[in-house]
């Protein structure tokens, strides 16, 4: 389906189907910037995140509001691992109003 960039998000995938596309589009945000969302399928944009990588707390609120500007809802996927960069991920999520849903979870 496509060249992943981890094996969490190649598992992502398989979970998800063929219902869902993997990078296709993009999202213009305020800095400005091309965002690529992992995985879209209606109005719902995935985000696969196993850690933040420098300069992301930053981007994503960007990224959050110039998706909602398009009518759709972005969505952190993170590891069903308990780690300590998941459990900074969901609670920064909570604090931007990101939803946060664990892999194993995935519709």
């Amino acid at each position: 389906m496509g060249n992943f960039k981890s094996g969490l998000e190649a598992h992502a995938s398989e979970l998800l189907g063929k219902l869902w596309s993997y990078e296709s589009g993009s999202f213009l945000y305020v800095w400005p910037r091309r965002y690529r969302p992992d995985f879209t399928r209606g109005e719902l944009v995935f985000e696969v995140k196993g850690r933040f990588r420098p300069g992301d707390s930053g981007r994503y609120p960007h990224v959050r509001d110039a998706i909602h500007a398009d009518g759709k809802l972005l969505v952190f996927v993170i590891t069903n691992w308990i780690c300590k960069a998941c459990f900074e991920i969901t609670r920064w999520c909570l604090k931007h109003n990101i939803p946060v849903i664990v892999v194993e979870d995935l519709p």
